[in-house]
């Protein structure tokens, strides 16, 4: 369960795009690039992979590389035959290895050719997804935000409307308003000097956002050390939710509840509303329950009938307290992976 949790969280990080030249060695990124390694990776001798499994080695951070700079084009103009400029995109999957695409100049992905020697192949992430992750700089002199170019071409046909949400680690909601500008471009342009009140934002910050899907971003914010600042927490005795922060949670996003007697003998468990709201798909009533050993028990989904007041887990909550051993003062974390599938993953304590 947890290696499937993981795999989904490859969609949380980041994908990074430069020109790339062939006649040149080093591939320049934005300097927010080597920042996000430093942090991140950390380390010099890396993996490119392409959707085929062909696999390139890539020097980044060596003294002999130049800052902002990784080592490795000759090779990849050599092995993919390219004889013009092109965009290279990466994104970290973690373990020293990076996905890797490259798309001409209007953004058609080139077809990858056989390896010779196959490693092993990761699943394919749809473009969609690969480009839902990015950083943007946050100006303290501006009020509105220019989105990624790739995130805005493969996204903007799946947007309905033009009201989103960002919402924070701890379940923070922001109002913004996404405005088409020329061709496929995007840009935040309202509720971006409310967002630097809240925080009490007092200079220039990067903000890495995840878009989730039914207009809502996950959003965090990292100095421009790349330091991930302090959110104001809110919580609550009962329960508290989270997007994944660390390697102790094996969840996107997830919230914990510690049960009550009255919880595991009850038909049905109440979930928060920031959960309920950011994990789960509305339209959805059935869901699957899952253990750690990934046995499934088949539930129901109850929504409030009152705006933001979460939802209740119904049938199939009391089979799996009676079968799983649940005892009143458990800490249980419900968990889901990045799709949103029909799984909800629950921990117990």
């Amino acid at each position: 369960m947890a290696s499937s949790s993981r795999n989904a969280m490859m969609y949380c990080h980041p994908f990074w795009v430069s020109i790339f030249n062939p006649t040149k060695e080093y591939i320049q990124f934005d300097p927010g690039f080597v920042v996000y390694w430093s942090k991140e990776v950390r380390h010099n001798i890396n993996y490119l992979v392409d959707p085929r499994g062909n696999k390139i080695v890539i020097r980044i951070g060596q003294t002999s590389v130049p800052e902002n700079f990784f080592c490795g084009g000759y090779e990849i103009a050599s092995f993919y035959k390219l004889k013009e400029n092109y965009f290279v995109a990466i994104k970290y999957l973690g373990n020293r290895v990076f996905d890797l695409r490259i798309f001409d100049t209007d953004m058609t992905e080139i077809q990858y050719p056989a390896p010779k020697n196959p490693t092993h192949v990761h699943p394919k992430i749809p473009l969609p997804r690969f480009f839902n992750c990015f950083n943007v700089k946050l100006s303290i002199q501006q009020e509105s935000i220019t989105l990624a170019d790739a995130f805005s071409r493969f996204w903007d046909p799946t947007f309905a409307s033009d009201n989103f949400e960002m919402i924070d680690p701890v379940g923070n909601i922001h109002q913004i308003i996404i405005s088409r500008g020329f061709l496929h471009m995007r840009f935040i342009t309202k509720g971006i000097p409310q967002f630097i009140k809240y925080y009490d934002i007092k200079n220039d910050h990067v903000l890495r956002l995840t878009y989730m899907g039914d207009n809502k971003f996950i959003v965090r914010i990292f100095d421009l050390a790349g330091d991930e600042i302090t959110y104001i927490t809110k919580s609550t005795d009962e329960c508290s939710t989270t997007m994944e922060s660390n390697d102790d949670n094996p969840f996107y996003f997830s919230t914990e509840k510690t049960l009550t007697e009255y919880d595991i003998r009850s038909s049905s468990l109440y979930l928060d509303a920031q959960f309920a709201d950011v994990a789960l798909v509305k339209s959805q009533k059935s869901y699957n329950l899952s253990n750690e050993n990934g046995d499934l028990w088949e539930c129901n989904i109850r929504w409030s009938n009152r705006s933001g007041m979460g939802c209740y887990i119904t049938q199939g909550w009391n089979q799996f307290c009676i079968e799983n051993g649940v005892e009143a003062g458990n800490k249980v974390m419900f968990g889901v992976d990045k799709n949103r599938s029909r799984t909800i993953h629950v921990l117990i304590t």
